[in-house]
């Protein structure tokens, strides 16, 4: 039995798929410059796009404004955000130029040296996955399935989803608060410390779990596969 064969086995077709992909390409420009003038360098994408694409790079910080001149002298659009991280512009290589054009959303990448790359995405059901890794292939990016899981779940453990249905109900949620947390600390014998990082942890669940559907929603669709 294949991998794609067990993973069906294990997987809802009509869900959201998480994947995790490995490619190779070598025409990214910023991997290539980085990897030979600081190879501690990560590079994250934030934006992709078909012509450009943005890129965070985290270095240490005392090599920080070398790294941006150096890659300044490359060309490339490079600027300093607030976390002491450089935002680069540079030309898309051949998988942000692919991704660009799919609906499918990028949840995170990672370099691995100068033509390595892995990428997590979210796409909409099997069958289009199936057809993703079939289309990086025809385009000579190597692409290897590394995992494969169901999207968009919730996973709220029993004690998050009793303290966040109680705060709901109680009114700890409205705009005027009818409940304090101490309140709440009263009637559950939980502790104000606990029960705040319960509903913080719940929430933020919540929170990623409406994301990744409203991102999924908000994909353009232009990649050409036929529908599924």
């Amino acid at each position: 039995m294949s991998g794609w064969e067990r993973g069906d086995m294990r997987l809802k077709h009509n869900r959201p798929i998480v994947a995790k992909i490995s490619l190779r390409r070598d025409d990214c420009i910023l991997t290539k410059e980085l990897s030979g003038f600081e190879p501690s360098a990560i590079i994250e994408r934030l934006r992709i796009g078909q012509e450009r694409t943005i890129h965070r790079v985290t270095v240490p910080k005392d090599k920080l404004q070398a790294v941006r001149q150096y890659l300044t002298g490359k060309g490339m659009l490079v600027y300093v955000d607030t976390n002491n991280s450089l935002w680069v512009e540079a030309k898309s290589c051949a998988v942000c130029r692919f991704f660009s054009l799919c609906d499918s959303v990028i949840l995170g990448s990672k370099s691995g040296g100068r033509d390595a790359l892995e990428l997590t995405i979210m796409t909409k059901n099997m069958p289009r996955l199936r057809d993703i890794i079939k289309k990086l292939d025809e385009e000579g990016l190597d692409p290897a399935l590394e995992s494969v899981s169901n999207g968009g779940t919730l996973n709220l453990t029993q004690r998050e989803r009793d303290i966040l249905k109680m705060a709901y109900y109680l009114g700890y949620f409205d705009d005027h608060r009818n409940v304090k947390l101490s309140e709440i600390s009263k009637m559950t014998g939980v502790s104000t410390a606990s029960l705040s990082e319960i509903i913080r942890r719940g929430t933020r669940k919540i929170f990623k779990y409406y994301i990744e559907y409203m991102m999924m929603e908000d994909s353009t669709g232009l990649c050409s596969f036929d529908e599924k």
